[in-house]
């Protein structure tokens, strides 16, 4: 994800991981009959070749300087961001069933060494070594990658592979509501980044899109599997609107 985010607008990398739930939503097992989960499978796929509302809304007022600008989008970094949202999905639901070590903090401890060591791997064959020079780095800067270092790594991750052993994955995944409303709120007050109602308007959207999804799915799973196959015959069963 941070290799492709380097390689594409941050912003559209951003709103690429707010559907992260979406794709582990879609993962998630279920027992709704296969032509539930076939229209589950394929929803993703439809997905994939189309801009989403909150993209389209969010573009829509640019007009040729966003056709200008997309010329200049990298197709391999976009491509390594929905490699890296999926495999985040897959991950987090493997998790669940994968031996873990009774440590949150050594899992935690053992995933940042991993990643850290395949990111330095990346960055030495890209060549960010020798254009980075330390005497640049401003006290902003460090004090930037400490507050990752703590609060967005240990912290957080130790906090989520708890949660992905103790709640369903369709709510741990909700993070991805709350990131973006950190993300710009952070910028808007130390950066003084500007708020725009496009802005506001594009991320509504998303989110309000996911949370529908993840939220409908949760209603639907508290009907009994027997019930739903007879609803979807057409042979009755529990009233849907009861159940909800």
């Amino acid at each position: 994800m941070a290799i492709g985010s380097d390689h594409r607008w941050p912003a559209a990398a951003g709103r690429q991981r707010t559907r992260r739930p979406v794709r582990a939503a879609h993962r998630l097992r279920d027992r709704r009959g296969p032509r539930r989960r076939g229209a589950d499978l394929a929803e993703p796929v439809r997905g994939g070749h189309h801009p989403s509302p909150a993209t389209a809304a969010g573009d829509w007022r640019r007009g040729r300087r966003v056709r200008r600008r997309a010329a200049a989008v990298n197709p391999f970094g976009v491509g390594l961001v929905v490699i890296a949202a999926i495999s985040w999905a897959s991950g987090s639901l493997y998790s669940r069933h994968a031996p873990m070590p009774r440590s949150g903090l050594l899992g935690t401890g053992m995933e940042m060494l991993a990643g850290g060591a395949l990111l330095a791997v990346a960055g030495t064959i890209t060549g960010e070594f020798s254009r980075t020079n330390p005497a640049q780095f401003s006290t902003t800067s460090l004090l930037a990658v400490a507050y990752l270092v703590v609060f967005g790594s240990l912290v957080a991750f130790s906090a989520y592979t708890w949660l992905l052993q103790h709640a369903p994955v369709s709510t741990v995944a909700t993070y991805a509501y709350v990131n973006p409303i950190v993300a710009v709120g952070l910028g808007a007050f130390f950066l003084n980044e500007p708020i725009t109602p496009r802005t506001l308007v594009a991320s509504a959207l998303i989110i309000g899109a996911v949370v529908a999804m993840v939220s409908g799915r949760r209603r639907d799973e508290r009907v009994p599997a027997v019930d739903r196959d007879r609803v979807e015959r057409g042979e009755g069963g529990v009233d849907r609107a009861a159940a909800d």
